[in-house]
């Protein structure tokens, strides 16, 4: 019985402190979080990830102080792309990278990018990318000398040592112009992660918004629109090279 009390208290005191994180976290948000859009850009077939990801990070998501980024990690914005390319016919047509984590910075970038094939869809895969004629579309990668991209984003991680101790996330995104250098949008957001309750750790909780927007993709693809249609197989000649 001594023991189930205790255990009792733990859990009661656990509740109370996330309950305070929480709150916390709103007066963050309400302080300082939020979007700003300034600019939207229709028809970007593009973009440009400007700050390469730890492709060891899904081990980190344990590591209260450790963790790289835990607000634009937990929020989708991986190494493997920013979003999906061609995902069901509305994403973009190609990504580019640097070279990767701990390399210095491009040339030359990874380019990741759509490719025709003759192979006729032959299933109603929900995920496939088919072009107007009927063709699957694959993805591909290549090192490329020269960015495509007109637009490109960053993160900036928030989370102080203070913050970490309460298992609290915050980040700042940037939208760029990489022509004029112009901030097109910018995101100031925190999060109360599940904690220490759980083994991935970091890997969601409370954010200072909960739509459809609430995931960096999202957001990112809201200001940076992808053209509505796929490629044509000269657009995609295009793309392939420098």
């Amino acid at each position: 019985m001594a023991l189930y009390g205790f255990l009792q208290t733990e859990a009661a005191l656990a509740k109370t402190s996330y309950e305070e994180d929480v709150a916390y976290v709103k007066e963050l948000c309400a302080k300082y979080g939020g979007d700003k859009i300034y600019k939207t850009v229709d028809n970007v077939e593009g973009i440009f990830q400007m700050k390469a990801r730890n492709p060891d990070q899904d081990k980190q998501w344990a590591d209260q102080y450790g963790m790289e980024e835990p607000w634009a990690l937990a929020f989708g914005d991986r190494g493997s792309s920013p979003s999906d390319l061609g995902i069901r016919g509305k994403g973009y047509w190609f990504i580019e990278q640097q070279p990767g984590y701990g390399l210095n910075e491009g040339p030359p970038y990874r380019r990741r990018f759509l490719i025709g094939t003759t192979t006729k869809i032959q299933n109603s895969d929900p995920d496939a990318v088919v072009s107007s004629e009927g063709f699957v579309l694959e993805r591909t990668e290549a090192k490329v000398q020269k960015l495509k991209s007109r637009y490109g984003y960053v993160t900036e991680d928030l989370s102080t040592p203070e913050l970490r101790k309460r298992w609290i996330g915050g980040g700042k995104l940037k939208i760029i112009d990489l022509n004029t250098h112009e901030i097109l949008a910018e995101r100031t957001d925190y999060y109360r992660a599940t904690g220490s309750q759980v083994k991935m750790a970091w890997v969601d909780g409370v954010s200072c918004r909960r739509d459809k927007l609430t995931y960096i993709p999202s957001f990112i693809r809201s200001v940076l629109r992808p053209p509505i249609a796929l490629p044509t197989e000269q657009q995609l000649a295009k793309i392939k090279g420098e």
